[in-house]
C-alpha cells in the first residue's frame, strides 16, 4: 500500500505499512518470545482512572518495551508556531482539549509541545507531549494524553508514551496513554497543563501534568546529546493517508475566538537550568502549510492569568 503524507502542524508523525504473508526464523522467533517476556510481567498495582480507565502497572524499573508498528520513519509536511532564538531548560503550556471527529482509523488529530536539540539533524533529540485522537495507536476514537521521545530523529529510537524502553513512569494516579473529555464548541472548556522541564541535578527531563508529576525521561537515552532545547513548537498536528484531511482543535479556524476555537495559553519557559518560568518572547516563527484548511493566530496577552495565548485550527477537507 503507498502512503502519502497529506499534511500535519507541528511535529514528526511515523508511520510504516506492512502488507503480505510472512515467516520468522529460529532466531526471530526467540526474540519474539524474549519480547513477550517482558510483556507479560506480572503487574504489581493496578491504576483506575477518574474516567475509568484501568492501567496494569510493572515495577517501575522493569516497565515494558515494544515498539509500535505502525509508527517509524515516515515524516509528514509540518507548520509551527517556533521558538528557537535562545538555549531552553523546560516549557509549560495550558492545552485546551478538544475530541476532533475522524473521518477514517488511520488519521490522527491532537495538540502538543514539542522540544528538540535543533533543526533538520538527522540526531536530534526530541520530546513531546500533548493530547490526540490517534486511532492507530490507542485503537479508539478518544482523546489521550501521549508523549513521544527519540535520540536520533526517529530514525531508529523512540517511540510512545511506554511502548519501549524509555519514559520512566513514576506516577500511580496519573497514566501517559490515559483519555480526557473534550470541549464543547462554545461551550464547557476542558484544559491541561503541561510542564516538560530538566531536572537540574541529575540532568534529566521530567514531565508534570496538571501539576502531578507523571514521571521522565533519563538523560542516558539521549547519549549525552540533550543538553538544553534549541527549538520549541506549539501547536496542533493532523496525519492523513488521503483526501480529506480530519479537522484539527475544535474543527474551526483560529478567527472564531476563544471558546469556539481551539487554544493554547500561558505559554512560558526556563532559559535557566532549574530557574523560573518567564513568558515566552511572543515573536515567534509562524509556518503553516494548508491556510485553507488550518491555520493559526500570533500570541496575544488577554491577562496575567492567561498569559501569552494564540489559538490555531481548521476543518480540514481537501487539502
Amino acid at each position: 500500500m503507498d502512503i502519502k503524507a497529506i499534511t500535519s502542524v507541528l511535529f514528526l508523525l511515523i508511520i510504516v505499512d506492512v502488507d503480505g504473508a510472512w515467516s520468522i526464523s529460529k532466531e526471530e522467533d526467540m526474540e519474539l518470545e524474549k519480547q513477550l517476556k517482558i510483556l507479560n510481567k506480572p503487574a504489581v498495582k493496578t491504576i483506575r482512572t477518574d474516567s475509568g480507565q484501568i492501567f496494569d502497572c510493572v515495577d517501575i524499573h522493569k516497565q515494558p518495551s515494544l515498539d509500535h508498528p505502525l509508527l517509524k520513519n515516515h515524516k509528514v509536511q509540518s507548520a509551527k508556531l517556533a521558538a528557537n532564538d535562545k538555549p531552553i531548560y523546560g516549557v509549560t503550556s495550558i492545552l485546551n482539549v478538544y475530541k476532533p471527529t475522524l473521518l477514517s482509523p488511520d488519521q490522527v488529530s491532537g495538540s502538543m509541545i514539542y522540544l528538540s536539540t535543533g533543526f533538520g539533524d538527522d540526531s536530534k533529540s526530541v520530546v513531546s507531549v500533548g493530547w490526540a485522537v490517534m486511532p492507530p495507536v490507542y485503537r479508539d476514537n478518544f482523546t489521550h494524553l501521549f508523549a513521544y521521545w527519540t535520540a536520533d530523529n526517529s530514525k531508529t529510537t523512540g517511540c510512545y508514551d511506554i511502548l519501549c524502553p524509555g519514559f520512566v513512569q513514576q506516577s500511580h494516579e496519573f497514566a501517559l496513554g490515559r483519555t480526557f473529555p473534550g470541549s464543547n464548541y462554545n461551550g464547557s472548556q476542558i484544559d491541561i497543563k503541561v510542564l516538560v522541564s530538566k531536572d537540574s541535578k541529575s540532568g534529566d527531563w521530567y514531565l508534570r501534568v496538571n501539576g502531578a508529576s507523571v514521571g521522565y525521561w533519563p538523560k542516558e537515552l539521549f547519549r549525552g546529546a540533550f543538553e538544553v532545547a534549541k527549538e520549541v513548537n506549539w501547536g496542533g498536528e493532523i496525519f492523513s493517508p488521503r483526501q480529506p484531511c480530519p479537522p484539527m482543535g475544535s474543527g474551526h479556524f483560529e478567527s472564531e475566538g476563544i471558546g469556539r476555537a481551539c487554544y493554547i495559553s500561558g505559554m512560558r519557559y526556563q532559559t535557566a537550568a532549574g530557574g523560573y518560568f518567564e513568558d515566552i518572547d511572543p515573536e515567534l516563527q509562524a509556518l503553516v502549510d494548508r491556510p485553507h484548511c488550518y491555520n493559526l493566530s500570533m500570541p496575544s496577552y488577554p491577562s496575567e492569568i492567561t498569559g501569552y495565548t494564540f489559538l490555531f485550527g481548521g476543518p480540514g477537507g481537501q487539502c
